[in-house]
């Protein structure tokens, strides 16, 4: 598979995947976030809904000039109403991610929508064995409003939210937050 079809697949698995996390929201007139945006599918997502969007990601993948391309470790949380990280955190260090919640939690939004591997499930393949904690109680301070479970299959560019509870988390591969941090 060449790598212009390798990237129109994964788009297409991305989409779906941010389909079900952004399904039920409406961000109408938001200043939006996207840190570790990728090459933007969010936005164009959103784009029908009138968003503000600024993308962060440390990489530049030469789809806009609205990308800020800044370290990891060194965001700077514009302000915002809804701060998306999903699955950013994934792929950093514990001392990374602190940092990140401070720039966060210093930030003016009003609410985090973060995705995380499930720490609970029993699909031994997908955990990440550094991941040292559980972020919803890692975050005490913040109300967790909502929860979705998804269970992913990127090799068959699906995805699936898990609605039983129980059953959602041993069975999803991956778990959004909504947090609200301010009022």
């Amino acid at each position: 598979m060449s790598n212009e079809n390798k990237y129109r697949a994964n788009s297409v698995y991305y989409r779906k995947r941010l389909q079900k996390i952004v399904n039920g929201i409406d961000f109408t007139n938001k200043k939006i976030v996207d840190l570790g945006c990728g090459e933007m599918i969010l936005k164009d997502l959103l784009s029908n809904q009138n968003v503000h969007y600024i993308g962060i990601d440390t990489i530049d993948y030469g789809v806009s000039t609205t990308l800020n391309q800044i370290s990891v470790g060194q965001y700077f949380i514009p302000k915002a109403d809804y701060i998306f990280a999903i699955g950013l955190v994934d792929h950093l260090d514990d001392l990374t991610i602190w940092n990140l919640y401070e720039n966060i939690s210093n930030s003016e939004a009003k609410y985090l929508i973060i995705g995380v591997r499930n720490v609970n499930t029993i699909w031994p393949w997908v955990v990440n064995r550094n991941l040292r904690f559980d972020l919803k109680n890692s975050l005490p301070k913040y109300r967790c409003t909502q929860e979705k479970f998804i269970l992913k299959f990127p090799f068959y560019k699906q995805c699936i939210e898990l609605k039983k509870v129980l059953f959602a988390r041993f069975f999803s591969t991956e778990v959004v937050y909504y947090f609200e941090l301010k009022q």
